[in-house]
């Protein structure tokens, strides 16, 4: 992960809060006494599991003796095993703050002789509706009693997994209230959640130039030895790596290489998933950067569809049954060779339109110069990764082959580079749901 920001209140000269961006290289310059050392040393009680303020670090412009110090992170963790070997990841689990990103707050307590951390938060859009509040915080017996008090069916649910109980009571709710909260993280799946996040903290060193410093040092040697054990650590696993620990020269992961939109997208095989993305999975949204990191080629796309919003806020695209090529399965690599069969499927369904189709009829993808409110623009994602990729996308989505689902992935002919169509997979929803509104154009969710 990688801090972004750094929050401090009530520490030292910090009385309010005090926001401070962070960057690959940040330059503090100030007075003696100014505060300098104040924000190191915040790093450092965050950083440092057992560290904590001292006595009389509460600010002593107020009574308060209740210090907060605030990390903001992104490139968080894709997915997270918390639950019997369950993955699960932030955004559906509701952990993540307005801006997509990871907000973890300690509090400190001053009043004691030697203060300690008080608690752990999560300061995140999370839901605060009556019944859907506290999920995280409830064991699988409490769960399961919720979801029978709210009348959440849970036929097709794996009631033993707790992940799999809170989405489905999740995906129940019309309206799930979401606000900025700070969410405890002591109990249940909100602490194994951080217990799990902990592991990818950044690794936090501080080295003072107003003394020498040499190899010998210890302060020097204990950070040498964690930055080779991350460098170890991050090194294990990558292309080309042999037994021995030598690493034989090769072509850069294509995974590795910067992200050219303009670039033409790979020839359709079966280790290659392309898809059609909507939200905020497009370029410039908080999620792309989480869940499309590695994306080969990205070119701007529209399909055919009605873009509908649901009670609770949430975009969702309905496509034609008829333009539907395939619906996808619990097995990436069979959805991608679906993927790569279905330009044999594509020439029966592209048959002319009339141009007489309104704003009311599904319009023609393939007439893309036509503005129509029945077209909905986005972007054609390709990828090479399919096994690892999916899957998350899956469980960001909602998505659930085999249980009940917000979205369904079906394969769709999609329109690239106004005349080109080829298939790609989208996350849709079912004919049959109710919707609040239609979205009209150009006002589609960025």
């Amino acid at each position: 992960m990688r801090l972004t920001k750094l929050k401090i209140t009530n520490f030292r000269c910090y009385k309010d809060e005090t926001v401070i961006d962070l960057d690959d290289l940040v330059v503090f310059v100030g007075k003696n006494d100014s505060g300098k050392s104040s924000i190191f040393d915040a790093l450092n009680i965050f950083f440092e599991g057992k560290a904590a303020p001292d006595k009389d670090d509460a600010c002593v412009y107020t009574d308060d003796a209740t210090v907060r110090i605030a990390c903001v992170f992104d490139d968080v963790p894709l997915e997270l095993v918390i639950d019997a070997q369950q993955p699960t990841d932030l955004a559906s689990e509701h952990l993540l703050n307005g801006d997509g990103h990871l907000e973890i707050v300690k509090v400190y307590n001053c009043k004691l002789a030697k203060p300690k951390c008080s608690g752990v938060y999560a300061h995140a859009a999370h839901p605060t509706a009556d019944g859907y509040a506290d999920l995280l915080s409830l064991t699988n017996a409490k769960l399961k009693q919720r979801a029978k008090s709210l009348g959440v069916d849970l036929t097709d649910v794996n009631q033993s997994v707790n992940t799999e109980l809170r989405r489905a009571i999740w995906e129940h709710a019309d309206d799930l209230q979401y606000q900025e909260i700070e969410v405890e993280l002591k109990a249940e799946a909100a602490k194994a959640i951080w217990d799990q996040l902990k592991k990818h903290l950044p690794v936090y060193a501080v080295f003072k130039s107003d003394r020498p410093s040499t190899d010998q040092d210890a302060k020097a040697q204990d950070q040498m030895k964690a930055a080779v054990k991350e460098a170890i650590k991050a090194q294990a696993g990558r292309p080309g790596e042999k037994e021995g620990g030598t690493v034989k020269e090769g072509a850069m992961n294509p995974r590795e290489q910067s992200m050219n939109p303009n670039e033409p997208s790979k020839e359709n095989t079966a280790g290659i998933l392309r898809l059609f993305v909507y939200g905020t999975l497009k370029r410039g949204c908080w999620n792309h950067e989480r869940f499309c990191r590695g994306v080969l080629s990205v070119e701007d796309a529209v399909v055919r569809d009605h873009l509908y919003e649901m009670p609770s806020g949430i975009p969702v695209l309905q496509v034609p049954e008829a333009d539907i090529l395939a619906h996808g399965t619990a097995d990436p690599l069979a959805d991608a060779a679906a993927q790569a069969r279905s330009a044999e499927d594509l020439a029966s369904i592209l048959e002319p339109v009339p141009e007489s189709a309104t704003a009311g009829d599904w319009a023609p993808v393939y007439l893309s110069a036509v503005p129509s409110t029945a077209q909905a623009g986005g972007e054609f994602l390709t990828f090479d990764d399919p096994e690892t990729r999916l899957p998350a996308i899956n469980r960001l989505q909602g998505v659930h082959p085999v249980g009940p689902s917000l979205y369904r992935r079906v394969l769709v002919p999609v329109c690239i580079r106004q005349e080109v169509v080829v298939g790609a997979w989208a996350y849709a929803g079912e004919s049959e749901q109710r919707f609040r509104r239609l979205l009209l154009a150009g006002r589609r969710p960025s």
